[in-house]
C-alpha cells in the first residue's frame, strides 16, 4: 500500500501584485492484488485541506531603476511572510528610494533580520523607511557622507573623507565574523574583598581567563591605566593568547586619568576646573604640558606589543558655533602631532567625530585611521 501526500505552493510576482496560490493536498491510496491469472487495481482519492504554510518567502527582483511596488489592502509585509529576499542583480540606478510595498497597514514590527539583500553593487548603504502608506528601500552611497549630517552640512564643505592609503596595520577582517572591540580597566592594585562594595569585584590582578577573553573575543582593545610597565605587560599577555589582536594605548587629551609613573607635573593641570568624573583637566596653554603629553603617547605607540593609540576627548568646546578655528587650537595641534608622529604601521584612532559641535571634528579624518 502506498500513500502519497503533496502540497504545492506557487508564488508569482507581477509588476504590481504578489499572488500566492495554494492547491489542496490530494491523498491517493492504491491497493494492488496479484493472482496467477489476473491483476486488479483499485484506487480511492480523497481531498483534504492543506496544512498551514511553515515557510513563505517573497522575492523582490529590482529592475535597472527600481521596482513596481507590491500593493495590498491588508498588512505589509504580510504576517505569514517569514523572509524577504531583495535581489539587486539588475539594479544600476545608484542612490535613491525604491518603494517596495504600498498598503494602509504597515507592519513596523517586522523583523529586519528576515530581510536579505543580495547581488547589489558594492559601495551602497541600505535603510528601510516606514511611511504612513508605504515601505521604501532607501539606497545611499558610502562614498559621500553629506546626507548623514544635520548640524554640519553648511560649515563642512569637503565632499568625502580621504581614501585610506594603506590598511596592512588594520585588524584582520572578513564578513564571516562580526568585528568587535573592547575597552577594559581594573583597580589592579587593590586586593579584592568580597565582603565590601561591589566595585571590589573589579579589582586585583588580571586573571588569565580574563586576558584570554579579551584577546580571543575581540579584534581590538585599548587600555591605559596603571603604570606603563603594567600596560605593556598586559599587552604582552594578550598577544600571547592571540597575536592577531590589536592592542592600543588609551590616552585622554583633555583630563588626567590618574595613570602613575608617567612624569605628570602639577603645572600641567588647570586650576579650579574638572572634567569627566571630577578628573583634573590639562592646561593646554602650557607648552611643556603639550610636549610631555605628545612624548608619552609616542613612546607607548612605539612599544613592540603596541598596535597604536586611542585618543579620547578630542574636541575643543570653546570653538563651538565657529567661535574659533577647531583645527588650530593648542589641543588640536597636539593631537594631530601624535597622529602624524606615531609609526606608520600602528593605528591612530579615537573619539574624533563629535557631532555635538559645529563641524563635527571631521577635519581629523585627513590624518587618522578612524
Amino acid at each position: 500500500t502506498t500513500t502519497t501526500a503533496q502540497t504545492t505552493t506557487a508564488q508569482t510576482t507581477t509588476s504590481a501584485t504578489t499572488t500566492t496560490t495554494t492547491t489542496p493536498a490530494t491523498t491517493t491510496t492504491t491497493a494492488q492484488t496479484t493472482t496467477p491469472a489476473t491483476t486488479t487495481t483499485t484506487t480511492t482519492t480523497t481531498t483534504v485541506d492543506p496544512p498551514p504554510p511553515s515557510d513563505s518567502t517573497t522575492t523582490i527582483v529590482l529592475t535597472e531603476t527600481g521596482f513596481d511596488a507590491i500593493t495590498s489592502s491588508g498588512t505589509c509585509p504580510p504576517a505569514d511572510i517569514t523572509s524577504i529576499v531583495i535581489d539587486g542583480s539588475a539594479y544600476t540606478a545608484g542612490p535613491g528610494s525604491v518603494t517596495l510595498y504600498e498598503c494602509s497597514l504597515i507592519n513596523a514590527s517586522y523583523d529586519l533580520m528576515n530581510i536579505r539583500l543580495v547581488n547589489f553593487p558594492e559601495g551602497l548603504w541600505f535603510e528601510l523607511s516606514y511611511k504612513n502608506d508605504s515601505i521604501d528601500l532607501v539606497i545611499k552611497s558610502l562614498a559621500n557622507y553629506k546626507e548623514y549630517w544635520v548640524h554640519v552640512r553648511t560649515t563642512y564643505t569637503t565632499d568625502e573623507y580621504p581614501e585610506q592609503e594603506h590598511t596592512d596595520h588594520f585588524p584582520d577582517f572578513n564578513w564571516d565574523t562580526v568585528p568587535t572591540w573592547t575597552r577594559f580597566r581594573k583597580n589592579a592594585n587593590i586586593i579584592p574583598d568580597n565582603n565590601k562594595k561591589a566595585w571590589n569585584y573589579n579589582s586585583g590582578p588580571w586573571k588569565d581567563e580574563e586576558i584570554e577573553s579579551i584577546a580571543k573575543n575581540n579584534f581590538l582593545s585599548w587600555y591605559g591605566l596603571n603604570t606603563p610597565e603594567h600596560v605593556i605587560e598586559t599587552w604582552e599577555r594578550i598577544k600571547s593568547k592571540d597575536p592577531r589582536h590589536k592592542t592600543m594605548y588609551y590616552w585622554n587629551a583633555e583630563s588626567y586619568w590618574g595613570t602613575s609613573g608617567i612624569g605628570i607635573e602639577q603645572s600641567y593641570l588647570s586650576v579650579g576646573t574638572v572634567g569627566t568624573g571630577g578628573r583634573k583637566l590639562y592646561n593646554h596653554s602650557n607648552p611643556d604640558m603639550r610636549a610631555w603629553w605628545l612624548a608619552h603617547g609616542l613612546e607607548m605607540s612605539q612599544q613592540a606589543s603596541s598596535d597604536g593609540v586611542f585618543t579620547d576627548n578630542t574636541i575643543s568646546r570653546e570653538c563651538d558655533n565657529q567661535a574659533c578655528n577647531l583645527e588650530t587650537t593648542d589641543k588640536s595641534i597636539m593631537i594631530r602631532s601624535l597622529a602624524e608622529g606615531a609609526p606608520d604601521d600602528v593605528l591612530d584612532i579615537g573619539n574624533y567625530l563629535r557631532q555635538m559641535i559645529d563641524g563635527g571634528n571631521r577635519f581629523r579624518m585627513a590624518y587618522a585611521d578612524g
